[in-house]
């Protein structure tokens, strides 16, 4: 297996070399993370307050109050996806493996959204600490509610790629070729 690849193994793989090719930056990394906190904090809020009316315990009641018992777990999330993040991290060696637009990592921060969800959800329920109304679609044999299963699922790696795009979004302008002006 050889360890260098060609200028045609990139094309092939609709990767741009220069993407690949370079190191992300202090300024890119630390772009990257304060876009995940604040991407994660508005999608997880939003999906907290659309799924609101399942659960038993704040189904009917006021948005003001609703929103002010779910900012706790808004902010719950933010640190799981965080904490998803550095597992990710870990593993792949690297603190800046969010950065790298492949799909592989978008699969390892959905399946382990997916598996934090089903512990989050599992251990809730059994304790008592919250309780799904008959509008909550639960999955049988793992019983858990298919919203918060979603929720992780899919808004972790979401958060990863929108904050990766924006994170990066100086290289790839700067990889671009120019355009030239004097064209209709």
């Amino acid at each position: 297996m050889r360890d260098e690849f060609t200028d045609q193994d990139f094309e092939r793989a609709g990767v741009e070399r220069q993407m690949t090719n370079r190191k992300c930056t202090h300024q890119e990394l630390t772009r990257f993370f304060v876009c995940m906190a604040l991407v994660s904090f508005l999608l997880h809020a939003v999906w907290e307050m659309a799924q609101m009316p399942a659960y038993k315990d704040l189904a009917g009641r006021p948005l003001l109050e609703t929103a002010v018992r779910c900012t706790p777990a808004i902010l719950g999330d933010v640190v799981i996806t965080f904490w998803i993040y550095a597992i990710g991290a870990l593993a792949a060696h690297s603190l800046s493996w969010g950065l790298q637009p492949r799909w592989n990592v978008y699969l390892a921060v959905a399946l382990l959204g997916a598996m934090h969800a089903i512990w989050i959800e599992q251990a809730a329920i059994a304790s008592g600490r919250w309780s799904y109304t008959d509008t909550m679609p639960t999955i049988p044999r793992l019983g858990v509610g298919v919203w918060p299963l979603m929720q992780l699922l899919v808004l972790t790696p979401l958060t990863v790629w929108l904050s990766s795009r924006y994170a990066l979004r100086k290289r790839t302008r700067a990889t671009q070729p120019a355009s030239d002006s004097t064209t209709p």
